[in-house]
């Protein structure tokens, strides 16, 4: 009998343990998905939603990842920050976006910003 609770005990330890493990990893994939996928700043929605009519020069920056910039160097961000007042540059790049999601939206996204 005493074995028989030293086994029971250590059982539920264990799937204790594995339930925290499954939530941390949980948690983690979240947050990883989160940025991943959320809206770059300066997005075209950001630009519609706070640009009337733009009075300026207006650069639409379209690719993938590299373009998006969640995930590693910004040069969109950087390009805002850079030229502020001289251009409106907006940042439509998403990750994993291939040639052909591109020309699928670049009506919808891009052109129909008038850049």
């Amino acid at each position: 009998a005493n074995l028989q609770v030293r086994i029971s005990a250590r059982m539920s330890i264990l799937a204790i343990s594995l339930a925290a493990s499954v939530l941390v990893i949980g948690v983690a994939q979240g947050m990883l998905m989160n940025k991943i996928f959320k809206p770059p700043q300066g997005s075209p929605s950001d630009f519609l939603a706070t640009s009337r009519a733009h009075d300026g020069p207006l650069v639409v920056c379209v690719g993938d990842s590299l373009t998006h910039g969640n995930l590693g160097g910004a040069w969109v961000r950087t390009m805002q920050e850079q030229f502020k007042g001289q251009l409106h540059i907006v940042n439509a790049g998403f990750n994993g976006d291939t040639s052909w999601n591109l020309l699928q939206k670049l009506d919808d996204e891009a052109l129909k910003l008038k850049p």
